[in-house]
Parts: C-alpha cells; structure tokens; sequence
C-alpha cells in the first residue's frame, strides 16, 4: 500500500473492489432466499395455529423482503452491465494501442 502506485496497480485494486462489492451483493440476495424461505415456514405455522396478527406481520415482512432482493439484483445487474462496458472499453482501448505500435 504504497503512496505512489502505478496505473496498472491502481486498476487492479479497483476490479478486485468491483468483485468485491459483486460477491457481497450476490451474497445478500442468497441470504433475502433464504429469509423468504424461513418467513413462509412461519407464516404457514402461524396460520396453522390460528395467529392472523402474527400471520400478516410475517406476510408484510415478506413482501419487503421480495423488494429488497428485487433491488439487490437490479443494482447486481447494473454494476454487471458497467463491468462490461469498461472490459469492452479496455479491449478497444488496447486494440487501438496495438494497431499504433504497428504503425
């Protein structure tokens, strides 16, 4: 972690972040699964045993969890969508320097 480091370095400290924060987003939306799963399991039990109050308060409580893990996959594919744009960026960029070198 030296204070002058160079391009190249700084580069691949950014796309180990990005996967990183790929990895933690991704990670996330397994555990919202298996919240869902655990929130219909005792939503079943509630009903079973009568608890309507409980019954809708675990119901509600799904529903945000179904909205949070549709937000974590919409942020997942944006930043999926922006690593590959700037692959594909990087690519031309280093085509166009190869094709300068043989000119």
């Amino acid at each position: 972690m030296g204070l002058f480091k160079s391009a190249e370095e700084r580069r691949i400290e950014r796309d180990i972040k990005i996967r990183q924060g790929v990895r933690r987003i991704e990670k996330s939306i397994r555990e919202q699964g298996k919240f869902q799963d655990e929130f219909i399991r005792n939503a079943q039990h509630a009903k079973k045993i009568g608890d309507m109050g409980q019954y809708a308060f675990i119901r509600n409580s799904l529903k945000k969890t179904a909205t949070i893990r549709k937000m974590l996959e919409r942020q997942l594919l944006s930043v999926k969508n922006a690593l590959l744009i700037k692959r594909q960026a990087e690519a031309s960029a280093d085509f166009a320097r190869s094709m300068g070198m043989m000119a």
